[in-house]
């Protein structure tokens, strides 16, 4: 053979395993991308696929193109501990048998060996010789775990090409699991985040429709009710009630007693009429029933469905008598009555507004009459709700208008029938009604806090009129002012009198403080301390409406008074009355017992007079002598010396 033709075989044949050797790697990697595309249904959405045993199975199925596995087992790996726990094994049947096989590679520190390395490792096992191929399971940032895989008797050691596909395979599962193990943490977190907000959304919702204090149904979910209940009473031709139910005289037990008392006090009576709704016998099976608390000391009672009225009457009774039983609240012993107003649908309004307003003016109306009882309502009431809502208005400008004036009722000495003093009383210029009496106001002016204002412009303007007519010559002039309980029970009282009388310049003694009984009994220590100041100071103080109130005896003694008046009521009937001319009689006694003064209030006859002068009465204040009169009379009858025609020789 020629030598060229030696060397140009050489050449072929170099070629042509150059060839062979592309076309091999050229079908590896062909493999490679069509294993790498076929393996995305271990990647699909991780609510539907990604548990860790369908990834174990696709896993399987891949591998067993490239490798004949015997048996196969995924290990997992706990981060806690470090430990290694058999997963996954296939077949199920040697699941006890290959967890022993793995605790002897643990044990041989192969998986230790293997988690250090990226590649698959083979070993021999056992005395057939048998192959076990383990991989580590890792993605780039923690290890899930180690795969191993029995292969069957006989079998060859996989090629480099081959140990790369399963390489790559398992490396695909690593990742699969990763995003499983994430999946599945952040959906327990979601989860329970879920329960979170809907646990916070219930008690959120809860709170938005129930009262903190009583934990009753407030105004917000109360309205939402009775728009319900008035959609279905208009479809089934039923009626609706609504009652407002207000506690009488909280705010005096919540002034007396502390806001804590008067909150125990309003969480008490809640669960009294929820209690007397749920056991009334008085409603028909199919009448449903809300109780509200409405908010300050007003709760609200919603009867649905209902076919008649008949049993109104009967359950407002039983609420009254169930809120007046008496309870105890931090020791003290409490009675409480209440005053309930009613509406109807359709009768009295056809939305949840309209009734809750007419209610409430039915309850006004019933608070008005004494309380303790119960108004179903009537249009005019609130013709007479808007009148007093016109009148508060006025009376919220009264003062800065100049609408306020005094009038000035004597009090004369019965001895000398001379006039003694004068009693400062308010009244009313309003510029459309005319002159309006104090019952027609103060009660407004005291609700709405305006009480304070008109009772230091009163005890200004008098202090004022007495300065004028002591400079006048009327030298013995002393005027009299009614304070109201909360000008009295204010901290700073002291000094309003005191910077009054200095402003107008009028001495002290000249000043005649009246303060009802049942004021001075709120707080004994309070009013000790306030009534020594004003007598060390030259006031004179008075009790009035003496006998109206619950004052005792021995707390009396410890009062710096001067004057006790006789209340009205016990000098109408002192003639034909033997009750009320006992009363009075005792009453002027026990007051000269204790060196007090005493003036009878409300004196119309002549009778009157001579029964009080028989008991030494020392004053006397009524129509027989006189009136309240303007200033211009006041000084006209001081001038002109009038006396009191009724004296004895």
């Amino acid at each position: 053979m020629h030598p060229t033709d030696s060397s140009r075989d050489e050449v072929v044949h170099h070629l042509q395993e150059r060839i062979e050797h592309l076309e091999q790697v050229n079908r590896w990697h062909m493999q490679a991308l069509d294993m790498l595309a076929s393996m995305g249904d271990m990647h699909r959405d991780a609510s539907r696929s990604r548990t860790p045993h369908y990834i174990y199975s696709v896993t399987r199925r891949h591998l067993a193109r490239l490798i004949d596995f015997d048996v196969t087992a995924f290990v997992g790996l706990n981060e806690e501990d470090s430990s290694f726990a058999l997963d996954d094994c296939e077949p199920q049947s040697r699941f006890e048998e290959i967890n022993q096989e793995v605790d002897r590679l643990i044990d041989q520190g192969k998986f230790a060996w293997v988690l250090n390395r990226n590649h698959p490792v083979v070993l021999k096992a056992g005395v057939n010789g048998s192959l076990i191929l383990l991989h580590v399971l890792a993605s780039k940032t923690r290890v899930r775990g180690v795969f191993v895989g029995f292969m069957a008797e006989g079998s060859k050691s996989p090629s480099s090409v081959v140990l790369n596909f399963i390489s790559i395979v398992l490396h695909n599962c690593a990742q699969a699991l990763e995003s499983s193990a994430l999946y599945n943490l952040v959906s327990a977190h979601n989860k329970g985040l879920k329960k979170i907000i809907q646990q916070r959304t219930r008690e959120l919702e809860y709170q938005y429709g129930h009262d903190s204090l009583t934990g009753l149904p407030n105004r917000l979910l109360f309205h939402d009710r009775m728009r319900q209940a008035i959609s279905s009473a208009a479809r089934y031709k039923r009626m609706v009630a609504v009652m407002v139910v207000d506690l009488d005289m909280f705010k005096r037990i919540n002034d007396t007693l502390g806001h804590e008392s008067g909150d125990k006090l309003l969480t008490e009576e809640g669960r009294r009429l929820l209690r007397a709704m749920e056991e009334t016998d008085l409603l028909a099976p199919h009448v449903s029933v809300t109780v509200s608390h409405l908010g300050g000391d007003e709760f609200g009672i919603l009867l649905t469905s209902l076919g008649d009225v008949e049993s109104i009457p009967h359950i407002a009774k039983c609420i009254i008598e169930a809120l007046s039983m008496p309870l105890r609240i931090n020791g003290h012993e409490i009675h409480v009555t209440s005053s309930v107003g009613i509406s109807l649908y359709p009768a009295d309004g056809a939305d949840p507004e309209t009734l809750l307003k007419n209610a409430n003016a039915a309850m006004q109306h019933a608070k008005q009459d004494g309380g303790d009882r119960y108004l179903f309502y009537a249009e005019e009431m609130n013709s007479a709700s808007l009148q007093q809502l016109l009148l508060e208005n006025s009376l919220r400008h009264a003062v800065g208008n100049n609408e306020l004036m005094l009038h000035y009722q004597p009090k004369v000495d019965i001895c000398t029938g001379n006039i003694s003093g004068w009693e400062a009383l308010i009244r009313w210029r309003h510029p459309d009604i005319g002159v309006v009496l104090p019952s027609g106001f103060i009660p407004i002016a005291e609700n709405t806090g305006l009480i304070t204002t008109i009772s230091e412009w009163v005890l200004h303007a008098a202090c004022s009129q007495a300065k004028v007519w002591l400079d006048d010559g009327f030298s013995d002039i002393c005027i009299s002012v009614n304070l109201s309980a909360k000008q009295f029970l204010q901290k700073n009282m002291l000094e309003l009198i005191v910077s009054i009388l200095d402003d107008v310049k009028l001495p002290a003694r000249h000043l005649e403080l009246e303060i009802t009984e049942s004021t001075m009994m709120k707080d004994i220590e309070a009013t000790t301390a306030t009534l020594d100041a004003l007598h060390k100071i030259g006031v004179r103080l008075s009790i009035d409406d003496f006998g109206t109130g619950y004052s005792s005896l021995n707390y009396l003694k410890r009062f710096p008074i001067d004057i006790l008046k006789v209340d009205r009521s016990f000098i109408r009937d002192v003639t034909f009355n033997s009750d009320d001319a006992a009363i009075v009689t005792a009453i002027i006694a026990m007051s000269h017992s204790m060196g007090l003064k005493v003036v009878a209030e409300g004196v119309e006859t002549s009778e009157q007079l001579d029964f009080l002068r028989s008991i030494q009465c020392e004053e006397i204040q009524g129509y027989l002598f006189s009136a309240a009169v303007p200033e211009d009379q006041a000084i006209q009858m001081m001038r002109s010396g009038k006396r009191l025609h009724h004296v004895p020789l």
